[in-house]
């Protein structure tokens, strides 16, 4: 694993590895154990080596190989960010086709072979990958289903740039790094669903679980993997599917945890990062072969109100993990600089933190930091599933959740039956109705995402960028359609995408055992009501991990005070710099004086609209863009002791 970049010239002219090694400049710090490359005239293709698993270390000699005689017999030019953990079944059934000491990339371009185009249906783990065909010369680029790794492509006619980066894109003589002004207007707005825009005009994202088909005059992007909605996982037991989700949480764990150097985890107090490192002291107790861990905790010296530690230090207790402790108050929000990139704006109001957990997990040897990023999606949300339990007839099972959940959150049954069973069965019966035309969509009013009080009418008026993230399965409904919703968020997709483009730059590999695509298929087949119910949310998840670590009761504190303060007290000189004469400005798209309005108001403690922050950070970006625009683009040559010079 690390990254990937090629240029593929259709017309075969030539020039390919031109452009090629001014995107392995812009990718240095992805290849810190050797780069590969195949270089014709007019194809050119890199991979990036980062060495993290075992099968990584067992590869000694990286090179890209031609699988086959492409002047010959068709043969297969494959480069890959990988880490694939279905190893030992395609081993089995590819066996015909591999070398004993089959990497990553070797693996996948043999179920290239096998399967052509529905490989993915075969590959787990995170992944982005291209094969190029020579003799069709055609190109297949690819991207796992969850977007643990970033893939990005531009084309000109007949030229294809593709790259894990889109700054390695940029790179590129010729290539314009314009601002693409329609996800910059979506940004604004809160609206992080279209998986396929960047923010560089040209440039595109291969959205997660799908591929680019690219051939001489022909280019598409589809969708080559999918859940099936029509598979059922039903047990007789509720104690079964506690033990079945266990069990592949477990060997979620297992996978990113077969590494021959220690592995980082950002341990707070809730269920996500607890299960995790629960089931990875398990796994070792229980003799598994599985890395050394490390946890790295936020420490709130000044706001104990938010400490998560009388739950993290009983798990670094019971299982004896070494731990760090990430000091809040010495890390910046809002002033920190962090390293120019032509990506995108960060999201998270904590990403600075974030930083700091991949500085401390770097120093300490770590080759990976896991988090649990997509644990909320895939067994949270509070999703609750009474009117599959009505509609099923379970009537004993309904009202005994019902009064649960009324008690757990000292309401009103009332309240909660008028909440949680008559708003949904109101919104179901209106989707039925407009799906049968008894009623028009004019009937009700179309959801869409609204603009902050700064916004100008450009913004409010500015076409949403193509794309969207609204597919969904045909025979998915209720609250397995939410689900499914939840579990592809497009901002949370980014999100894991982002962590692998902070990690590689502290030389780590970023994990999520929460995004194995396992688990996702699960999660959709069983009963909703197995995940959360009785007002819990995640009730599976807190049933197979307190069962390891009895009397330990995950709780989770979101830090919003250490945010609030930040904004409001600590920090407000570089939020006042940052709104004083702001570009988003000069685009048309904000008025100053509201926003600035706005702030006052924020610190009195009479507003908080978490749109501002987002409005804070693309400011940041795009000063920062405007900085690395107005380079010449001059990059250092890739120099590495491991390295194969292009």
């Amino acid at each position: 694993m690390g990254g990937l970049c090629a240029c593929i010239h259709f017309d075969r002219r030539p020039g390919a590895p031109d452009a090629a090694q001014a995107m392995v400049s812009a990718l240095a710090h992805r290849g810190p154990d050797g780069v590969q490359a195949s270089m014709d005239a007019d194809a050119a293709l890199v991979q990036f080596d980062l060495h993290v698993t075992h099968a990584d270390h067992a590869t000694k000699e990286r090179r890209i190989r031609k699988h086959g005689d492409a002047s010959r017999r068709g043969g297969l030019i494959v480069v890959a960010d990988a880490r694939i953990d279905n190893r030992e079944d395609l081993e089995h059934i590819l066996a015909n086709d591999l070398r004993p000491d089959a990497s990553d990339t070797d693996l996948i371009a043999a179920a290239f072979r096998r399967w052509g185009t529905a490989c993915l249906e075969h590959l787990i783990g995170d992944f982005a990958f291209a094969v190029w065909d020579p003799a069709r010369r055609r190109l297949f680029a690819a991207r796992d289903p969850m977007a643990m790794r970033g893939l990005y492509y531009r084309q000109d006619g007949d030229r294809l740039l593709l790259a894990s980066e889109v700054g390695a894109i940029t790179a590129v003589p010729g290539v314009s790094s314009d601002l693409h002004e329609p996800a910059i207007a979506a940004y604004l707005a809160g609206d992080f669903e279209h998986p396929s825009h960047t923010f560089i005009e040209g440039i595109h994202a291969v959205p997660p679980a799908h591929a680019l088909i690219a051939s001489p005059g022909s280019s598409a992007v589809r969708r080559v993997w999918d859940i099936d909605p029509g598979q059922r996982i039903r047990y007789r037991r509720d104690e079964e599917y506690v033990e079945h989700f266990r069990e592949l949480f477990a060997e979620a764990v297992r996978c990113r945890l077969q590494t021959p150097d220690p592995v980082g985890l950002l341990l707070s107090g809730g269920v996500d990062s607890t299960a995790i490192a629960v089931t990875a002291g398990w796994l070792d107790e229980q003799g598994v072969s599985v890395a050394p861990l490390r946890t790295y905790s936020f420490d709130f010296p000044t706001l104990p109100v938010c400490d998560e530690r009388f739950v993290s230090d009983e798990i670094v207790c019971r299982y004896g993990f070494s731990s760090t402790l990430i000091d809040v108050d010495s890390v910046p929000l809002v002033r920190r600089d962090p390293e120019p990139n032509l990506e995108e704006p960060y999201v998270s109001g904590f990403h600075h933190l974030l930083l700091r957990g991949y500085e401390l997990a770097a120093r300490d040897s770590c080759c990976t930091l896991m988090s649990g990023h997509h644990g909320d999606l895939m067994v949270g949300g509070r999703l609750f599933d009474y009117l599959g339990l009505l509609g099923s007839g379970q009537w004993y099972r309904l009202v005994s959740e019902l009064l649960q959940h009324a008690e757990r959150e000292n309401r009103p049954l009332r309240d909660v039956v008028r909440e949680q069973v008559i708003g949904p069965l109101r919104v179901r019966v209106g989707r039925w109705l407009r799906a049968s035309g008894l009623r028009s969509p004019e009937d009700s009013p179309v959801p869409r995402v609204d603009c902050p009080p700064w916004a100008t009418d450009a913004l409010r008026h500015y076409p949403a960028p193509s794309g969207s993230s609204s597919h969904i399965p045909i025979g998915l409904s209720g609250v397995r359609r939410e689900r499914y919703e939840l579990a592809t968020l497009g901002g949370h997709m980014r999100g894991g995408t982002r962590n692998n483009f902070d990690a590689v730059r502290e030389g780590l590999a970023s994990a999520d055992p929460w995004s194995d695509r396992r688990l996702f298929e699960w999660v959709m087949a069983v009963p909703p009501s197995v995940i959360c119910r009785g007002g819990e949310n995640k009730s599976v998840a807190r049933a197979a991990f307190e069962e390891m670590m009895p009397g330990v009761r995950a709780q989770k504190i979101y830090p919003e005070a250490l945010f609030l303060r930040a904004l409001r007290m600590t920090e407000k000189e570089h939020v006042a710099a940052l709104l004083k004469g702001p570009r988003l400005r000069d685009l048309g798209f904000i008025d100053v004086h509201r926003l600035r309005a706005y702030y006052d108001e924020f610190r009195e403690g009479r507003q908080n609209d978490h749109r501002f922050w987002y409005t804070l950070v693309l400011e940041r970006w795009l000063r920062q863009h405007c900085a690395h625009a107005s380079d010449d683009k001059s990059r250092p040559s890739f120099s590495h002791r491991h390295t194969t010079t292009l």
